[in-house]
């Protein structure tokens, strides 16, 4: 089980501290809350984002997440605290770069 449900590392203010997590857990974060809004909220139109991500057993153990993705990380958390459904299209154009990132990211640590 992933440190994201027992142990994760927070920042002072109570949020995941981004670049303390691996890219798998970066991957498994943002797979969580897409599917959280897409089955208990009903936004199907997120499914795209969800069916785009890297499966997390594919990313090598141990990678760290780029400096550029905690950024959007960080600023996906920004956008939630504004837009918690994610319906903006502030907050879709975050989360498809995120996805795109994530892609890369895990490609590249394969």
């Amino acid at each position: 089980m992933s440190r994201l449900w027992n142990d994760p590392p927070l920042k002072p203010d109570g949020t995941l501290d981004y670049a303390q997590l691996t890219l798998a857990e970066i991957c498994e974060d943002v797979t969580e809350s897409l599917l959280d809004r897409v089955y208990n909220g009903g936004d199907h139109e997120l499914v795209p984002y969800l069916d785009d991500l890297p499966e997390v057993e594919e990313i090598a153990v141990g990678v760290s997440g780029s400096e550029g993705l905690v950024g959007l990380m960080e600023e996906l958390l920004r956008q939630e605290g504004e837009d918690p459904a994610f319906g903006s299209p502030r907050t879709r154009e975050v989360i498809g770069r995120i996805v795109r990132a994530l892609q890369e990211e895990a490609r590249s640590s394969a």
